[in-house]
């Protein structure tokens, strides 16, 4: 057997490659065919999993499905249940993991069967000359979504049409108020879409500009009844509901102007140890949550004169100021300041960038997204970062490193949505590692 192997290597030593090619012609086909079986049968698998997951889920959870299909990882099932199994069905599914969307088709139930009876017919009124005839119809219900601000959180409540636009409206309230989100949306294809819902999840940017109060949409347009900070912002915010909403949705109800102060924030922590906390916030909720961050940060407790003022308003950046501390007390050193709209910050040293290097940190990259959010709650606002230059071993500052993180912070704030024109990012006079950040109206900048 060695034999005839080393007289067949000695053969295929002399074929050219298109020899051999050809030689192994059928061997080639045959790889081809079973790697084209595989694929499909792989991906068939994974289908059939997430159908048998979803199954068992929901007979846990004590709901029956007529039929369950999945294409790639979007599923559709089919089942007849009440408006209550359906809530909790949308819960169940969404919880399933791989599942990226999914819809159901819900089937009326069966009427009972009833025996025949011989009944006379009932009379009959003919109508009026010229009066309109009326025709039964199946009545629709209409989508809706119901938003509410107020108190450091926000509500949405609703039906809508497809899962698709679930996880849209709820991608942007998370990344606007992170767990100060309550969501109790759920998702039923037998409701009739409604324009003033297409653009839902983008209208949504809007809430940062409201103190309190809710925004609904539903099949007669957006009904709003708020209270803002100042006629400015009222002024901007009725122009921005019908820029999203478009001409054809009606905005109706109230908008009120504010009569409270403004907040004031400023906390200071160096080497893991707080060296101020103090300002003015409007509930006792927002100052637990702030003085919670803090304490997460240094590890104790802090002494602070952090007091609620319920006078003082409720505004967006004191609302994210919790989230942001969290994100920048990965510094060593870091600020957090709020007068009024005017936010700004610094992160040194620690977890703000590799050594060396020009790729963003978790904590930088958290920082972005919230920083993102807050530009698109406020159109009237701009955005300035700051990078500092690290120093070689000459003593200079390392300018080619710092425009690289440059780069890489822009980078993420505009794949987080900040427009180009609505921040600047550049390189400051100072030497080491630090980030600083500025959130102020555009005209407070010039």
């Amino acid at each position: 057997m060695a034999e005839f192997f080393d007289a067949l290597v000695q053969r295929v030593r002399h074929w050219s490659i298109l020899d051999q090619l050809y030689r192994i012609r059928w061997i080639l086909v045959g790889f081809a065919a079973l790697i084209l079986i595989a694929i499909p049968w792989g991906l068939r698998a994974e289908e059939r999993g997430l159908e048998n997951a979803t199954r068992e889920a929901l007979t846990e959870a004590g709901i029956s499905a007529d039929s369950i299909a999945f294409s790639g990882r979007s599923g559709t099932i089919t089942a007849t249940m009440t408006n209550a199994e359906l809530r909790k069905a949308n819960a169940v599914v969404a919880d399933v993991s791989g599942v990226r969307t999914f819809e159901f088709v819900l089937l009326k139930p069966a009427r009972p069967q009833t025996p025949s009876t011989t009944m006379t017919p009932p009379a009959t009124v003919a109508p009026a000359p010229g009066a309109p005839s009326i025709v039964p119809s199946a009545p629709v219900r209409a989508a809706m979504l119901h938003a509410a601000v107020g108190d450091s959180r926000l509500e949405l409540s609703g039906t809508l049409p497809t899962s698709g636009l679930l996880a849209d409206v709820t991608r942007v309230g998370n990344a606007l108020y992170g767990p100060n989100l309550r969501n109790t949306m759920i998702v039923d294809n037998r409701v009739a879409p409604e324009a003033s819902l297409r653009n839902a999840d983008e209208v949504l940017t809007a809430l940062p500009m409201i103190s309190y109060g809710t925004l609904h949409l539903d099949d007669s347009g957006a009904t709003i009844d708020v209270t803002v900070e100042t006629e400015v912002v009222a002024l901007a915010l009725t122009q921005r509901l019908e820029d999203l909403l478009g001409p054809d949705v009606p905005v109706t109800g109230t908008i009120a102007v504010s009569a409270g102060s403004l907040p004031e924030l400023d906390v200071a922590i160096a080497d893991g140890q707080a060296l101020r906390v103090s300002g003015a916030v409007n509930n006792e909720s927002l100052q637990a949550a702030i003085r919670g961050a803090v304490q997460d940060a240094t590890g104790n407790e802090t002494a602070d004169s952090l007091v609620v003022d319920p006078l003082a308003m409720e505004t967006y950046e004191t609302l994210r100021a919790p989230r942001l501390l969290k994100f920048v007390t990965g510094a060593r050193d870091s600020i957090l300041q709020i007068d009024g709209h005017d936010l700004q910050g610094s992160m040194v040293e620690g977890e703000t960038w590799p050594m060396g290097a020009a790729n963003l940190t978790p904590p930088v990259w958290n920082l972005n997204r919230v920083l993102a959010a807050m530009v698109a709650g406020d159109p009237s606002t701009h955005l300035t970062v700051t990078v500092d230059s690290p120093r070689l071993e000459s003593g200079e500052a390392d300018l080619e490193l710092s425009y690289r993180r440059v780069e890489s912070i822009e980078l993420s704030l505009m794949r987080a949505g900040v427009e180009p024109n609505r921040m600047t990012v550049g390189v400051g006079d100072g030497l080491g590692s630090s980030l600083r950040f500025r959130l102020a109206s555009a005209d407070d900048l010039e």
